[in-house]
């Protein structure tokens, strides 16, 4: 994966949209190649919907929902994305 792949997310909160930051793949780590990592700060508790897609097209289960707690920290795995050639 890398910044040419068309991957876009998006994150909603009570229709509010959440600005993410999105890094996408890692040149330096052959296992983290195809890896992508999305940030964004909670600021209210609640369900969020993280839309993750590929060419327009959700991923497998997206989007996905999820309970969170303003104040708390989170590391989430929500999905992958597999690439056969």
């Amino acid at each position: 994966m890398s910044n040419h792949d068309n991957i876009s997310v998006e994150i909603l909160h009570k229709d509010i949209k959440i600005p993410p930051t999105v890094m996408i793949g890692r040149q330096d780590s052959q296992s983290d190649y195809n890896r992508v990592d999305v940030n964004f700060t909670v600021h209210r508790s609640g369900i969020y919907s993280i839309s993750v897609l590929l060419d327009g097209k959700h991923i497998q289960d997206s989007p996905f929902r999820k309970q969170f707690e303003s104040g708390t920290v989170y590391f989430v795995q929500l999905g992958t994305i597999y690439f056969i050639n």
